[in-house]
């Protein structure tokens, strides 16, 4: 039973990730009509990783 738990933990987990992510370059396709500077592209690439950290952390504290 306790295994069934935890390979469910890691799919959401994966899954949080990957929707963050999207949501995050959708977000900037959104913001700049479809093309994306190269400058932006940059800043989106640098700062990905630290802005899907920060949700799944905060999803963490906050149980969801």
């Amino acid at each position: 039973m306790k295994r069934f738990l935890y390979r469910n933990f890691a799919l959401i987990l994966v899954a949080d990730v990957l929707l963050v992510a999207f949501a995050w370059f959708f977000a900037y396709l959104l913001r700049f009509n479809f093309e994306i500077p190269v400058p932006s592209r940059g800043l989106l690439i640098r700062l990905l990783p630290l802005i899907v950290l920060i949700k799944i952390v905060t999803f963490y504290f906050f149980d969801l």
